[in-house]
């Protein structure tokens, strides 16, 4: 049986999970719903537009620039657990037209 929806960890992966499925003559979002992951500006573009899940990755690179500054200057890391918030941008290719 065919899965109704597929949530994928990048969405360079799922723009190859839309390819894929649209060789086997399957409908996105209609037969199947794809989610991508990390938001990248490909995700827009796809045939339907991919609907991701948004990750702050300048926030990242700071936090991550912080770290690794604190590490060089031999000075233990402020934070062990970092939480940054995500959001869900729904595109066409999780929105079936019903």
């Amino acid at each position: 049986h065919l899965p109704t929806a597929t949530f994928v960890a990048s969405d360079v992966v799922a723009a190859g999970a839309v390819s894929a499925i649209h060789e086997k003559g399957f409908r996105i979002p209609d037969d199947v719903a794809v989610v991508g992951f990390d938001d990248v500006p490909l995700a827009r573009y796809l045939s339907p537009a991919l609907s991701t899940v948004h990750i702050p990755i300048r926030s990242m690179a700071q936090l991550a620039f912080s770290m690794i500054m604190q590490s060089i200057n031999r000075q233990p890391p402020e934070e062990k657990h970092i939480f940054l918030d995500t959001q869900l941008v729904i595109r066409k290719s999780s929105a079936a037209s019903r």
